[in-house]
């Protein structure tokens, strides 16, 4: 959803001389501020009923649909995938012609700025505009291609996408080079190599989708031709190194749909599945970091997901050379019930650098180039990335300091390389 009083049409940097989180200000480190606002483009803090500008009637500017969004598909899927926040904008007087103005100019900001609810009261305008940020939340992560197909807003670090060693990921309320990454079972294949996968690379290959190296059956991955021999491992900010954290925190806890083994592993699963529930990011003490704390534990509590390493030797993670493989991207499908969770693609090196893209569609075939890859995506870095030295690539959750996220079921369905 984009438009007036979404998340990606103000200003593009927070302002220097305002606190972190307020409004106006720079959006915490993982894409979230302070109560009642929301984070626009990944950087600034924005009120969104105080975005509701202009004069005129509802829907003056959508005339014509700039945006180029077809709204009955956005709608239905908004049905789908947000159903409480569809509800909750239904049920804020003026929230419905308001949406459909937003959404109709697109990222059309001169049509955006014309979509008003001056008529209202100034209770009703902001109920209104509140109810459209969280419905544009929502949809932005869950319908990216139906409500926002031009969009691309990044949202906080998460650090740890598999292996042993620390993550270059996470941040301290903007700062801070984020906690040790957790390897949930080593980083290891912890339950099959590439005969979980598909090991033959012909298989389901195409022009259009890449090579298939994982099918859906199995926690493994694989493909001779391209010296894949991998396989998948579950991402939880409560363990770290195979070890369960000890500490006063709420960590993430994930599960493998059809395993309640602790550590939790794929070891007796039938495909890459989990549940369970990413954490809310607080301060070092449990308090809410955003009401009565200015730190905010993000090295700790990173999150989770799902992770594939994709050469093992000897029970260990070791570079895959996608260089010499002829390899030049990653083609994917994740599916699940998330709710509005952020989902983030994370390829990483041998030295733990960690190279990503933003705003993953779930339930969708997903195309990641080499070339889309940004270095620490959530606050993009100068690192240069060597597809000769990967080491595993993961699906990771992104928390934030407002809620946990309940997650019901995410399932990593197939995998492709791109020739």
């Amino acid at each position: 959803m984009v438009g007036g009083v979404s998340l990606w049409v103000a200003s593009a940097c927070g302002s220097s001389d305002k606190p972190q989180g307020s409004e106006g200000g720079a959006c915490y480190g993982n894409g979230t501020c302070d109560a009642g606002l929301l984070c626009s483009e990944g950087k600034t803090c924005v009120n969104p009923a105080g975005a509701i500008g202009g004069s005129g009637n509802p829907g003056t500017g959508g005339s014509g649909n700039p945006g180029g969004i077809d709204l009955e598909a956005c709608y239905a899927c908004g049905d789908e995938k947000c159903p409480s926040e569809r509800q909750a904008c239904k049920d804020a007087k003026g929230c419905e012609a308001l949406l459909d103005c937003t959404v109709r100019c697109g990222t059309d900001v001169s049509c955006a700025s014309k979509c008003s609810v001056s008529d209202l009261t100034g209770e009703e305008q902001q109920a209104a505009g509140l109810a459209v940020g969280m419905y544009n939340l929502c949809t932005t992560t869950s319908c990216t291609s139906e409500c926002a197909p031009k969009i691309d807003i990044g949202v906080g670090g998460a650090p740890g996408s598999g292996g042993d060693g620390s993550g270059s990921g996470g941040q301290d309320n903007g700062g801070g080079a984020g906690g040790s990454g957790a390897t949930g079972s080593g980083g290891k294949s912890s339950g099959g190599s590439s005969s979980g996968g598909s090991s033959n690379p012909g298989s389901g290959g195409s022009a259009s989708t890449g090579v298939l190296i994982f099918d859906g059956t199995g926690v493994g991955a694989g493909s001779e031709d391209h010296g894949i021999d991998g396989g998948f491992y579950i991402l939880e900010d409560s363990v770290k190194e195979g070890v369960l954290v000890e500490d006063t925190l709420l960590h993430t806890d994930f599960d493998a749909v059809d395993s309640d083994h602790e550590p939790s592993d794929f070891s007796e699963s039938s495909a890459p599945c989990i549940t369970g529930t990413l954490a809310m990011v607080t301060d070092e003490l449990g308090d809410s970091c955003q009401l009565t704390s200015d730190y905010c534990a993000w090295g700790d509590l990173w999150g989770g997901g799902i992770g594939l390493s994709l050469k093992i030797e000897d029970e260990v993670a070791v570079a895959w050379d996608a260089t010499a493989a002829g390899v030049k991207g990653f083609r994917f499908q994740v599916s699940g019930s998330v709710g509005s969770v952020p989902v983030r693609f994370m390829v990483e090196d041998t030295a733990g650098n960690q190279f990503c893209v933003n705003k993953v569609a779930v339930g969708s075939a997903v195309s990641v180039p080499f070339t889309t890859l940004k270095h620490n995506c959530w606050d993009p870095g100068n690192v240069a990335f060597d597809p000769s030295k990967i080491k595993s690539i993961s699906w990771q959750f992104v928390p934030d300091a407002s809620k946990p996220y309940p997650i019901s079921e995410f399932c990593v369905d197939n995998v492709y390389v791109l020739e």
